[in-house]
């Protein structure tokens, strides 16, 4: 194998070794792995109700999270916020309170109700347990998005009010 190959065969066999499996996932990339345990401390595969959750929000906005991908996993979850902000960016730009104060509401409860539940200790198993410094990386930069998610959601919502 090319010396190019080798790092990106690396990432993809550690990516699945911590978010695919076939076996024990040390970091699962789903909140309700993370929301809903059993009493063991071992975590529940989805379609529980923290999915359900998920899955309601983005209806109530008219999104739909579509087969195979689970609502509650980590790369729907950062979507939404994505797609969220993106249009609070739009009602910025036409000046529409309406518009803004609805998507920084859907906003606060998406992250707030969800991200910033369970972001914190998915990130820290990713550190701990990823071999690859790209991956524990890519944790801390999420771990930083949070702290800064939290610093600006209640004076976002402030200034969409005014």
């Amino acid at each position: 194998m090319s010396k190019l190959r080798q790092p990106l065969t690396e990432w993809r066999v550690e990516f699945t070794r911590l978010f695919v499996g076939p076996e024990h996932l040390p970091s699962p990339p789903f909140e309700s792995c993370y929301r809903e345990r059993l009493e063991d401390g071992s975590f529940v595969y989805l379609m529980g109700e923290i999915t359900l959750a998920v899955k309601n929000l983005y209806r109530e906005v008219g999104l739909e999270v579509n087969p195979p991908q689970m609502p509650c996993h980590i790369s729907a979850e950062l979507e939404g916020m994505a797609i969220f902000t993106s249009i609070e960016a739009e009602a910025w730009e036409k000046d529409d309170k309406a518009a803004l104060l609805k998507m920084t509401h859907f906003e606060q409860r998406l992250f707030g109700e969800h991200l910033a539940q369970w972001l914190p200790d998915f990130c820290k198993d990713v550190r701990t347990y990823a071999q690859s410094n790209c991956y524990q990386a890519l944790a801390l930069l999420t771990e930083s998005y949070v702290k800064l998610e939290q610093a600006r959601n209640p004076e976002l919502f402030r200034q969409a009010e005014l």
